[in-house]
């Protein structure tokens, strides 16, 4: 079950999202959920672009558009392999286990290089302000010299020149 949600101004952290899930998931007997919120902002920082948890009627996932068919293949891949437990398949699920484990170190990864490309972000907006606010105190300073400049008479200018040669 995917329930999505476009609320930006009110982001859903683990608590509200596992009581938002749960309620859905009995409405609709589903045993697995994806929260996929139209933006980061819907979600709390804690959460950031990816959360899994469990509720009493299931795991569930929380996930942002460009996480959506990782989050469905996640929960569809988590769903065979609990089956397969069950049944005591020859499968080697500690293989997958490790697999599964490898890529929530990648999006941990990729919560932490996407965490440090805000802050970059964030710190190019302060430069630019800076530099900017220098080029307007160039400018500024450009233009009242100009100012200054043109109030000097040519002739005086002129004999200033042959008096310096």
């Amino acid at each position: 079950m995917i329930e999505a949600r476009k609320r930006p101004s009110k982001p859903f952290g683990r608590q509200a999202i596992t009581q938002h899930l749960q309620s859905a998931m009995v409405r609709r007997s589903a045993n697995s959920a994806i929260f996929l919120s139209y933006s980061r902002e819907g979600l709390a920082q804690e959460i950031g672009d990816w959360a899994e948890g469990v509720s009493e009627s299931g795991y569930w996932i929380a996930t942002t558009h460009p996480f959506l068919i990782i989050a469905i293949r996640f929960l569809v891949i988590q769903q065979r392999l609990n089956k397969l437990r069950s049944f005591e398949s020859e499968l080697d699920v500690t293989a997958v286990e490790q697999q599964i484990q490898q890529i929530r170190t990648a999006l941990g990864r990729i919560r932490t290089i996407k965490k440090s490309l805000t802050e970059v972000g964030k710190g190019v907006a302060v430069i630019k302000v800076e530099a900017d606010a220098l080029n307007a105190d160039i400018q500024s300073a450009l233009k009242s010299i100009e100012q200054t400049l043109s109030f000097v008479p040519t002739e005086s200018i002129g004999k200033q020149y042959h008096k310096n040669i």
